[in-house]
């Protein structure tokens, strides 16, 4: 067999793929969900109870496994997104040069205006990729924690993650190597 090393483009278009994966069976899992509701009420309702207390008690019964199952596609979400940017076809690739040119314009007009991070810029710099991998785990944990995680939620750790993300991307200061 063939051995894959991490940071390869094989395991990062696997890693995309796999999430890919995940994200798609675990929005199915939570369309499955729905669909075992309706059928739960239908066999429940009308002869045993009443159609709102068959819904309620379905809730009731699932809301941890829906809750969990949303917080996963969530992750694995941005597991595929992050190793879809970190990939090396050309839109990947294009978006983050664009984003690396906006990003370094932007700290190039704060240092000029006197708002260079400095030493802090610089460890920020040095160790951008453990920070954002901090980052995108404080953001799982957040959703995990979320009980019952609600879409409303999902959403609110997604933009905060990419507030931070952002913050760090401004914030961070290249070293300049001199050739």
């Amino acid at each position: 067999g063939r051995v894959v090393t991490w940071g390869s483009g094989a395991a990062i278009k696997a890693l995309m793929w796999g999430g890919l994966g995940l994200t798609i069976s675990l929005l199915m899992l939570s369309a499955g969900l729905g669909v075992g509701k309706y059928f739960f009420v239908g066999q429940l309702s009308p002869d045993l109870m009443p159609k709102s207390t068959a819904e309620i008690l379905f809730d009731q019964v699932t809301e941890l496994m829906y809750s969990s199952v949303l917080a996963l596609a969530f992750l694995s979400l941005l597991i595929t997104v992050a190793a879809w940017l970190l990939g090396s076809n050309k839109p990947a690739v294009a978006v983050r040069g664009f984003a690396d040119d906006k990003f370094n314009k932007l700290r190039a007009y704060l240092d000029a205006n006197k708002l260079n991070t400095g030493g802090f810029g610089q460890f920020l710099d040095r160790f951008r990729s453990v920070i954002a991998g901090f980052i995108a785990l404080g953001g799982t944990a957040g959703v995990i924690a979320s009980r019952p995680v609600t879409f409303e939620a999902v959403l609110w750790w997604l933009l905060a993650v990419l507030l931070a993300i952002v913050l760090v991307e401004i914030l961070r200061r290249p070293v300049k190597t001199e050739s």
